[in-house]
């Protein structure tokens, strides 16, 4: 059963936009996912981070492994009492044989990252992606890398640096 966002934001949430301004990646998009459609995504865990950021690992049908572009992201939505879909852009930061981690901060002001930090195990999200940002890793294109990023901008920095070091 999915949930709704709680009543204290429904209120604000008519001002988000549904954007897909992002170009889907038809060719690495995971079996068990679609940049087309969204898709049910039961949490299978979460953890703490920090006292405002958690991981939520979630479970990928038939134990796909899936592969996500390096820095890419997939949409996650919440939908609003009365109905409405909002979504927003997260960064996977691990896969594994049937499952896929998100790390998510809740903001005051963030209705998607509220919703799911409201989540608990067993619990479906709906997602949708790969989608590619707005860096393309290509392997061994350069011999040093200088990143610099705050906030929950470091996200993204995960998976490149655990594919550096690969």
């Amino acid at each position: 059963k999915a949930k709704t966002a709680p009543a204290f934001l429904a209120k604000s949430m008519g001002e988000v936009q549904v954007t897909t301004a992002s170009a889907p990646l038809k060719p690495t998009a995971p079996a068990a996912m679609s940049p087309a459609q969204w898709k049910d995504f039961r949490v299978l865990k979460k953890t703490y981070v920090t006292h405002d950021t958690q991981t939520f690992r979630l479970q990928v049908p038939n134990d796909v492994t899936p592969h996500f572009p390096v820095c890419g992201h997939i949409k996650i939505a919440a939908t609003t009492e009365d109905g409405e879909r909002i979504c927003r852009s997260y960064t996977p930061i691990a896969t594994g044989p049937g499952w896929f981690d998100v790390m998510v901060k809740v903001y005051p002001e963030g209705q998607v990252s509220q919703y799911i930090h409201t989540m608990d195990v067993g619990d479906i999200l709906q997602c949708k992606g790969p989608y590619l940002g707005e860096f393309e890793y290509e392997p061994n294109q350069y011999t040093r890398y200088g990143l610099l990023a705050a906030g929950t901008g470091i996200t993204p920095f995960v998976g490149l640096i655990t594919t550096l070091l690969q």
